[in-house]
């Protein structure tokens, strides 16, 4: 980790702040939030970042990327779907009706699927592969200090925004940084493949985001706003002793949705964004469409039952897991990989956690403020795309996406799923690495 007091973890960009603040303290109070005391001059920072650069997109000086491409226009169907998502109380009738007519359909879908892989020997011969690498309890210690988890790096906890957080550390301090954040219903060991390929040449970080892992679990879905979690992003970064533009920013899922977001509110600390198979919160609503409205059906139960969704995913010690990687991850992850996940993903309050971050985006607490709306990325922005997802539709994650330092990169993987870092780990490890050795 780098020495935090030779490089103070949050530098100005120069003259906008006053010069009577520490260097340490921007006064970031809740992300430039209502109580930042210097706020006027935190939000003139990020505006000048956007008109003024301060970075710009590399060039593209190879086939592997092209320019996000122009998408195609929604249909009648679409418009429809969008014109009622986005009428407030239509949105939340809506919602309401396609969580109660889902829920059954879902209740009834899974029960089916537990007898279908009873009876034809599925679930027998998954315990049996699994049983063959890994003991009853095996990996009890996760934080890796004594298993086969300490071979993808250093374990650690991280304390900051006053939680905890456990951090999986690879690679030479001296090296690039980059911070990885996961989606669901994962932790760091989705970035298994990352730590061991980019780490000759990067230092990479794999934390457990809060409400996953080993990380702290608060209780409470206010404990899971947009706001909550940025703040904890800007803490561990500063943390880590990086400051203005020195850390790149890797994200699938829901950690994309966090990266993303993190970018749009202080891109003068995220150096480069890389989104893997992820939607931007207000471009998800603005963009919705038939299609995505019907691949987003499990979301409506969460929001609309609560306590029976939670209870629902604990059931069979959460082997859902298993159906969710073999549906969306195109089969191509091993059952020992799946069934690490679960051991590591089912902890005590984790899924509480993991459902409160979908209870708030359903409920609109992660629409962007005021000051970030209507505001290109001041990042260069890499999405890497498995056109295969069955989970998101591209068109309306990433209709609208535009970066004031550059078009927007697109590194689009035709067979690939909803987890290519997962899936097809080689592939997009050198996507990584040439993307960040542009110049």
């Amino acid at each position: 980790m780098k020495d935090t007091a030779a490089n103070p973890p949050c530098a100005p960009l120069g003259t906008l702040l006053p010069s009577s603040l520490p260097s340490w303290k921007l006064g970031w109070q809740a992300l430039c939030g209502s109580k930042c005391q210097h706020r006027e001059a935190c939000l003139a920072e990020a505006d000048c970042l956007r008109s003024h650069g301060g970075t710009t997109q590399p060039t593209a000086k190879d086939a592997l990327f092209v320019p996000l491409p122009p998408l195609s226009a929604p249909s009648p169907a679409d418009r429809f779907v969008n014109a009622v998502f986005n009428d407030g109380l239509g949105y939340y009738v809506l919602v309401a009706v396609l969580g109660i007519a889902a829920a059954p359909c879902f209740a009834i879908a899974m029960v089916l699927r537990t007898l279908y892989l009873e009876i034809s020997g599925q679930s027998q011969h998954d315990r049996d592969e699994v049983a063959e690498s890994l003991a009853p309890d095996d990996l009890r210690d996760t934080t890796g200090q004594t298993s086969s988890l300490s071979d993808y790096g250093k374990h650690c906890f991280i304390e900051a925004n006053g939680m905890t957080f456990h951090c999986v550390v690879a690679g030479p301090s001296d090296g690039m940084p980059i911070l990885l954040l996961h989606g669901f219903p994962e932790t760091w060991y989705t970035w298994r493949h990352q730590l061991r390929g980019l780490s000759s040449k990067y230092r990479v970080y794999a934390v457990d985001m809060r409400g996953y892992g080993l990380s702290s679990k608060p209780e409470g879905t206010k404990h899971y706003t947009r706001s909550a979690i940025l703040q904890d992003i800007k803490s561990i970064i500063q943390v880590l002793g990086y400051g203005k533009g020195e850390i790149a920013l890797c994200a699938h899922d829901w950690g994309g949705i966090v990266a993303w977001s993190f970018a749009e509110e202080c891109p003068w600390l995220v150096k480069r964004l890389i989104l893997i198979n992820t939607l931007n919160p207000t471009l998800f609503k603005r963009n919705m469409g038939l299609k995505q409205l019907c691949m987003s059906f499990y979301m409506y139960i969460v929001l609309v039952f609560p306590g029976i969704s939670d209870w629902v995913a604990r059931l069979n010690d959460s082997y859902w897991i298993y159906d969710a990687f073999r549906i969306f991850g195109d089969g191509a992850i091993s059952v020992v990989d799946m069934e690490i996940t679960r051991r590591l993903f089912c902890n005590p309050g984790s899924i509480q956690a993991a459902f409160a971050y979908y209870r708030n985006l359903m409920l609109d607490r992660w629409a962007a403020p005021k000051h970030v709306l209507g505001k290109d990325l001041a990042v260069p922005t890499l999405v890497i795309w498995g056109e295969g997802d069955l989970t998101l539709d591209r068109r309306t994650c990433l209709a609208g996406l535009g970066s004031e330092a550059g078009p927007v990169l697109l590194a689009s993987i035709p067979d690939g799923s909803h987890f290519p870092h997962e899936a097809k780990p080689g592939l997009v490890n050198q996507t990584i690495d040439k993307y960040l050795s542009l110049e």
